[in-house]
């Protein structure tokens, strides 16, 4: 595990190690290392900010990107003319998914290709408002395509 640590932070540090990388693997904490059946799935912590990455790249975290992932499930309420149900693709930290379930959404689909991420989204609890323990969220763990092929369901937010 020590040696995955290393080769993690090297890459999160930029490539080929130089001197002075060991300082820097030290800052790296990893938190959660998951294989899925589609996908690695990782926690991390480096410099006072957590991470989730999916196979080696990293799709969220709980500083610089936070705006983003808060927009992404705020901004289609402010304009979609109704909001009684959405669909998102993909759970990743779950901060979209809690940001959209901050509002009086009657029924949330969360489609997730990956079912790992559900279990890393937890690391991201302290920002993401709990999205799992919410009864308006409906998690499907499948191919986003294949899900809208089959579903009958209409939504006011997607």
């Amino acid at each position: 595990m020590d040696g995955l640590v290393r080769v993690l932070a090297r890459t999160r540090y930029g490539g080929a190690p130089t001197e002075g990388d060991e300082a820097k693997a030290v800052q790296y904490k990893l938190l959660a290392y998951y294989e899925g059946p589609t996908a690695t799935v990782s926690v991390g912590e480096s410099e006072g900010t957590r991470f989730l990455s999916i196979n080696g790249r990293t799709n969220a975290s709980d500083k610089a990107d936070m705006p983003t992932q808060v927009m992404v499930g705020q901004l289609p309420l402010l304009i979609a003319p109704h909001t009684d149900n959405g669909l998102i693709v993909g759970y990743a930290s779950g901060v979209s998914v809690g940001a959209l379930l901050q509002s009086d959404i009657r029924s949330l689909d969360c489609v997730e290709l990956e079912p790992r991420t559900l279990d890393a989204g937890h690391y991201f609890d302290h920002v993401n408002h709990h999205p799992l323990e919410d009864p308006r969220l409906h998690v499907t763990i499948d191919d986003a395509r294949a899900f809208l092929r089959v579903t009958p369901t209409r939504y006011d937010i997607w």
